[in-house]
């Protein structure tokens, strides 16, 4: 099962992906919410794929990709929880699909939302130019 929240005051979608749940069934859902609400596009998301066991594969990032350089119009973050240490490298790979998202990786959801909040409190323009490395915290 795949549930979500849509955070409209700090404007981020965040996904929780379980063990049930594929990388199509994600990638789908995520292009479903952004489609019906295009404003989506350029807001921050956060996936927390710590129970997912399911893979995404290059097919389902790239289609993620598409469309979201095709809509995107601000520079946003993705983040994703997970307490796979390496992790940090597959997204530095997804930073080079998008055009204007950068991708991080944390530990804990918690830490993942403070995180996000830093960052938009301390945004001062591009962050695809202003983030810290993808490996981590």
């Amino acid at each position: 099962m795949i549930r979500h929240l849509i955070d409209e005051d700090a404007q981020r979608v965040i996904v929780r992906i379980d063990e049930h749940s594929s990388g199509a069934q994600s990638v789908s859902l995520t292009l479903k919410l952004a489609q019906a609400r295009p404003e989506l596009f350029d807001w921050d998301w956060v996936y927390d794929v710590r129970e997912a066991r399911g893979e995404v594969s290059n097919a389902d990032v790239a289609r993620t990709a598409e469309a979201f350089n095709a809509h995107q119009t601000r520079h946003a973050w993705t983040l994703f929880v997970t307490m796979d240490a390496h992790f940090g490298l597959w997204a530095r790979v997804m930073d080079h699909q998008f055009n204007k998202r950068v991708h991080l990786s944390s530990g804990t959801l918690e830490d993942a939302l403070e995180r996000l909040d830093r960052l938009r409190a301390a945004q001062d323009g591009d962050p695809v130019s202003r983030a810290p490395s993808s490996s981590g915290k």
